[in-house]
């Protein structure tokens, strides 16, 4: 399916719907993408690599987490063996 098609079945224009795939934009009509792609609305959400609002104020109100993160990058684990060391803990 071309994009233009998919915009015109989900009812938005081919230019929004390349911002949406490029990660510029959000909207409201991801289920829908989700349907008409016949895909799992939980797996398409995991292609915007965006950052939530309230991460970004969490990151600039401490400014710390970017050197933590460098860290855990320079780990060379995965972002699951991450997770099961912090969750081991509890």
């Amino acid at each position: 399916m071309t994009l233009r098609a998919l915009a015109k079945r989900v009812d938005i224009s081919a230019p929004f719907l390349s911002d949406i795939e490029h990660n510029r934009r959000n909207t409201e009509k991801l289920p829908i993408i989700a349907e008409v792609l016949g895909v799992d609305l939980k797996e398409l959400r995991k292609f915007d690599t965006r950052l939530p609002a309230e991460v970004k104020d969490w990151i600039s109100t401490n400014p710390e987490i970017v050197d933590l993160l460098k860290d855990m990058q320079a780990s060379g684990h995965t972002p699951a063996q991450l997770r099961s060391s912090f969750t081991r803990r509890k």
